[in-house]
């Protein structure tokens, strides 16, 4: 190409950029089309589920309590934090509580000063004041350090449940996370399909994280198999978590699992949240 031809191709990209086309590309010496550089300051996240994640600490039937514990080990810094908070009060005359605070004891987590989403059901005879469902969530800020998360109560509390899920972004320390949307479903008469919520992703797609509590727990809930999505079943009572951590950007998701129930009610309470990093957009395609 000669210098002419050089200097006439610098002038059509400064034109096209201050004019905001993307994606035009330039015609390059062999006729083709060179593809013009990207316009967009995002680049590329994608997520990572930690090993040895989800974890559980189910406690059925204690005596009342303001605690719950679970310890874990943090990932890298920047990693992303899940928390599933869940109680049942048995005495009717109570109110049902929420969690008052997540934290660490070896402060190695940054954790939101309240729930991302919350939901409770009353439908459950054995807990008349009901079942309450948290998601929080905290970023790493002291890497590979090993830890005990608490979540605590105002008043003291049964049928109490904790879950630790773990996630990274390909940005590392730099990933900005944030709580995109969250809902909850709960249906008090029998049914063997359990609905996750129907939650869609914003621009930079995301992780998709679901909890499920049916009313014959122990053995009745089976993993789903919803395309695109893991399914963990705890194991002291059976409970399900399921994520998704390549999420198409700006598509809603509703993955499914099942329970089994012999007579009585077959009821079931489920929560989900999606969490992004802002730092780039998603790629993925579940």
């Amino acid at each position: 190409m000669g210098l002419v031809a050089r200097r006439i191709v610098v002038v059509l990209v400064a034109v096209l950029t201050s004019l905001g086309i993307a994606g035009a590309g330039v015609v390059g010496p062999a006729g083709g089309v060179a593809p013009a550089s990207p316009t967009s300051s995002h680049a590329v996240t994608t997520y990572t589920h930690a090993p040895g994640f989800p974890k559980s600490n189910e406690l059925a039937n204690p005596s009342p309590q303001t605690t719950i514990t679970l310890p874990m080990t943090t990932g890298a810094l920047g990693d992303l934090v899940v928390a599933l908070v869940h109680n049942g009060v048995y005495t009717p005359r109570s109110t049902i509580a929420y969690a008052t605070g997540v934290t660490d004891r070896a402060g190695a987590v940054t954790w939101r000063s309240a729930a991302s989403v919350r939901a409770k059901d009353t439908s459950y005879p054995d807990t008349p004041a009901g079942q309450s469902y948290e998601v929080w969530y905290g970023v790493v800020k002291k890497a590979a350090t090993p830890t005990t998360v608490t979540a605590t109560f105002r008043t003291p509390v049964t049928d109490l449940f904790l879950y630790l899920d773990q996630w990274g972004s390909s940005h590392g320390s730099r990933a900005t996370w944030r709580f995109v949307t969250g809902s909850s479903v709960a249906v008090d008469t029998n049914a063997t399909t359990v609905d996750f919520p129907r939650l869609g992703s914003d621009d930079n797609a995301g992780i998709y994280w679901g909890y499920a509590y049916g009313s014959i727990h122990d053995t009745s809930m089976t993993a789903g198999s919803t395309p695109g999505f893991t399914y963990y079943k705890s194991p002291r009572f059976g409970n399900v978590i399921t994520y998704n951590g390549r999420l198409a950007a700006s598509t809603p998701r509703a993955p499914t699992c099942t329970q089994a129930f012999s007579g009585g009610t077959g009821w079931y309470d489920t929560i989900a949240a999606i969490f992004t990093d802002g730092s780039g957009a998603g790629v993925g395609t579940g």
